[in-house]
């Protein structure tokens, strides 16, 4: 069995390949920040069976959850094949996992690729909702 402790490292090397820097934010979690397109991805070392890594982008911060909201959030939930949005904590929170052992550079580059693009696509309609604007 892996533990997290062993995935951490290959999460670092995974995304210094991908992205091609050697300069990665890693909290003490093991969580690292990645910078893409115009989103903040945190990469997560999930302690799971098997092991798993949430590719997850906080989209708005200090949110209520409003029936209004949790109704926008579940709607558009249902719009995201291969992930998920959820409030959590003040936060919504647009997410997907992959399996830590077997996940390979092109699978953690599609992952992110998703989760960035849903972000941004589905932004707008969140802060309408939230703030009503």
């Amino acid at each position: 069995m892996t533990r997290i402790p062993t995935v951490r490292p290959a999460v670092e090397r995974l995304v210094t390949e991908l992205l091609g820097t050697v300069d990665l934010a890693v909290d003490e979690d093991g969580d690292v920040a990645v910078r893409w397109d115009r989103v903040l991805l945190f990469i997560r070392p999930l302690d799971r069976e098997p092991p798993r890594l949430r590719i997850e982008c906080p989209m708005l911060h200090g949110v209520v959850p409003t029936p209004r909201i949790l109704d926008e959030i579940n709607r558009l939930d249902t719009q995201i094949p291969d992930g998920r949005m959820y409030w959590d904590d003040g936060q919504v929170v647009v997410a997907t996992e992959v399996v830590a052992e077997t996940t390979h550079r092109g699978e953690l580059e599609g992952a992110c690729r998703a989760i960035a693009g849903i972000a941004d696509r589905f932004d707008a309609r969140l802060r309408e909702a939230v703030v009503g604007t």
